[in-house]
């Protein structure tokens, strides 16, 4: 049960910042969010929901290859967000 804990604590402290942030910048260059990103975010948190899961499976194997995954993740919604503008 330990390392559930760990990678569901991991989520937990992981997404606000790492869904957060693209959608700060965005409220502070235009003000508003429109319904595309509502969807965006949805859609992320499922995405970022099954990779935490992948990891977490992985991470039985190898940690190393847990970390990484989740480090590939960590610029995908910087990149993803440019194609709503």
């Amino acid at each position: 049960m330990g390392d559930g804990l760990f990678w569901i604590v991991g989520f937990i402290s992981f997404t606000p910042l790492h869904l957060g942030l693209p959608l700060l910048v965005r409220l502070i260059n235009h003000g508003h969010l429109p319904e595309a990103y509502l969807r965006w975010l949805a859609f992320e948190l499922f995405a970022a929901s099954v990779v935490f899961a992948l990891a977490y499976g992985l991470s039985q194997l190898s940690l190393l290859w847990a970390m990484l995954l989740i480090a590939i993740l960590i610029p995908l919604p910087w990149v993803t967000i440019r194609k709503l503008n």
